[in-house]
């Protein structure tokens, strides 16, 4: 019932300020609280059943504690706000002995009193302690939770955002499951573009996607020219790099190269900074291709040090002394 605590500290008369030194500091006594118009009832009549629960019968100073109940018992006390469920919902996920199904439960009840925004956060809380777990069977329920989002059978008005997307890819990508990766991207696809372009978040779905399919250069390829397409030629840098992190771990020439075409055909804004193009470097430096690797990372980073592409930093000079080395 506190739902807006902050972290101000009251000690010895001080609220806030200038922080106490070690030897001033005194222990915390308590918080200041920012009380909404629903959390103070919701204490009176908390506090009118503890007195009801405590008090002598004979107490007429608490007279007043069965009108209150009358007025309003117990069960008619406001709900707790969206994070107190979101918490008890990360717990009964992520404990030792997970309890899916009663996390389900307040999932469904809750949702239904939730407005969208709401509603999809709840969901979304879900999806994510169920797809980070690394169990099968939790990768399978989230993929149904998502289904049931999309369909409207998951409560009044909770519909996923492109965080939900992400977020069941790659618990997909974590379970071995890599053969659903396409067919979200087909939800997504279709969700966009009745709901708009923002659910494709500029990319970032299409780079979890990489990341999880596995070291197979064509599928990678495949998802950045799929990337994109659907992002109208302008995927945002970090889906970009999270594609170009998946073609270097594939440690092969054919997958630097890639990643140097996917760089370029982005052509990625001199404000972007070089981690982009230090990710170029890497795959060359790690594909095994030897002279000729280190001979193509070496003409990359003669463009960024032509001013072609964003100046290089340290960590460029570094990737580019490993390939030789290599």
């Amino acid at each position: 019932f506190w739902p807006n605590i902050s972290d101000t500290m009251v000690t010895s008369g001080r609220t806030h300020g200038t922080p106490l030194s070690s030897r001033q500091r005194k222990p915390r006594l308590y918080h200041r609280a920012s009380l909404s118009s629903s959390t103070v009832p919701a204490l009176i009549l908390l506090a009118a059943h503890a007195v009801a629960a405590f008090a002598p019968p004979s107490a007429h100073r608490f007279s007043w504690v069965s009108s209150a109940l009358s007025a309003a018992p117990l069960s008619a006390l406001p709900c707790p706000d969206t994070e107190f469920h979101a918490a008890e919902i990360r717990r009964l996920i992520s404990s030792p002995s997970p309890d899916w199904p009663g996390a389900l439960s307040i999932l469904r009840s809750r949702a239904l009193d939730a407005d969208a925004a709401a509603g999809t956060r709840l969901h979304n809380v879900a999806l994510t302690c169920l797809c980070r777990s690394g169990r099968a069977e939790h990768a399978d329920a989230a993929l149904d939770l998502l289904r049931d989002m999309r369909d409207g059978t998951a409560g009044q008005d909770s519909p996923p955002d492109g965080w939900s997307y992400v977020e069941v890819i790659q618990g997909c990508g974590r379970t071995g499951r890599a053969e659903r990766i396409a067919g979200l991207l087909d939800w997504v696809e279709a969700d966009a573009a009745v709901r708009g372009r923002e659910l494709l978040l500029e990319g970032i779905p299409y780079g979890a996607a990489a990341c999880a399919v596995g070291a197979s250069v064509s599928e990678i390829g495949a998802l950045a020219d799929r990337m994109v397409a659907a992002c109208g030629g302008a995927p945002r840098p970090s889906a970009v790099d999270a594609v170009l992190s998946a073609l270097k771990r594939t440690c092969s020439l054919a997958g630097a190269e890639a990643a140097l075409r996917l760089l370029v055909a982005q052509g990625r804004s001199m404000d972007d900074g070089p981690e982009g193009h230090n990710a170029v470097l890497g795959a060359f430096a790690k594909s095994g291709g030897g002279a000729d690797a280190a001979d193509a990372a070496t003409a990359v980073l003669a463009r960024m040090e032509q001013g072609d592409w964003p100046a290089p930093d340290a960590v460029s000079y570094n990737i580019l002394i490993d390939a030789w080395a290599r």
